[in-house]
């Protein structure tokens, strides 16, 4: 991920014991967008969904952004992930057409 700001662009979710339960990325400015930044992935370990942390780190993620300046954000999205959509919805995300991606190693 060479686009990843480390630490500062890596929030986690830790439990009292220290076991780390989720994660979101904060990548750098997208050169062909002055302002906007890509938000990579964000999940939750099963035994920790639905209790408003892959919100939490999101809403971690985009007030770091703005402090920074930035006023637009992207994020990728499967689907059929619909906990992740509803999150993505919640903060205001719209949703695109979807693009695919081939790939061929030579």
């Amino acid at each position: 991920m060479p686009n990843l700001r480390h630490p500062e662009g890596v929030w986690l979710a830790v439990t009292p014991d220290g076991e780390w339960v989720g994660i979101s990325e904060l990548h750098m400015e997208i050169a062909a967008r002055p302002g906007t930044v890509q938000n990579g992935l964000t999940g939750v370990l099963p035994g920790w969904r639905g209790q408003g942390l892959a919100l939490a780190l999101k809403l971690a993620a985009a007030r770091s952004a703005l402090a920074r300046g930035h006023t637009q954000a992207r994020t990728n999205n499967h689907s059929i992930n619909r906990p992740m959509l509803a999150v993505n919805e919640k903060l205001g995300f719209v949703r695109e057409s979807a693009t695919i991606t081939l790939r061929k190693e030579v």
